[in-house]
């Protein structure tokens, strides 16, 4: 009998690589005497026919046919990503779980910003930013912009709300 390593026995990668090998056939004559090995070891058929199962329960519910080839699979999950985006962009948007995350997540239909025209930034009497006498140059650079930023929010003493 030949010798197996016996740390690739029950090893992810080798029960991965088992799998993927047997995924192109049907039997698993097609594998090395050690795949052979960790394929029994593994109970790999059984992992196999458990991933054919969520294969077959998600193309169902999804409505599809199955077996499908990887590019099909992809085809049409990029397609109902499509759609969907175009139905978010509408205003319609499908909940998982909607009796917990419409409370915290759901807003009304908004078309615009609908911001009232203003002639600058309106100043807080104590704002020491909004306040100042010189505009402050906006930087070119990423970094620079992030810092002028993180300066403005650390030179106010609270967080100030919007008025409604």
């Amino acid at each position: 009998m030949e010798r197996v390593d016996p740390n690739a026995l029950g090893s992810l990668p080798a029960e991965k690589n088992a799998l993927k090998s047997t995924r192109s056939t049907s039997e698993p004559a097609a594998l090395t005497s050690q795949e052979k090995l960790v394929f029994d070891a593994a109970l790999v058929a059984t992992l196999r026919q458990l991933h054919d199962d969520l294969d077959a329960a998600v193309a169902d519910a999804y409505g599809w046919p199955w077996p499908l080839a990887d590019e099909e699979i992809l085809e049409r999950v990029v397609a109902l990503n499509a759609a969907r985006a175009a139905e978010e962009a509408q205003g319609t948007i499908r909940w998982l779980r909607p009796e917990y995350q419409k409370p915290l997540f759901a807003r009304e239909s908004q078309s615009s910003l609908a911001l009232a025209p203003s002639k600058g930034p309106a100043a807080h009497p104590k704002s020491k930013i909004a306040n100042r006498k010189s505009k402050i140059p906006w930087p070119k650079a990423l970094a620079d912009r992030v810092r002028v930023v993180e300066t403005a929010l650390a030179a106010e003493e609270k967080p100030r709300r919007r008025p409604t």
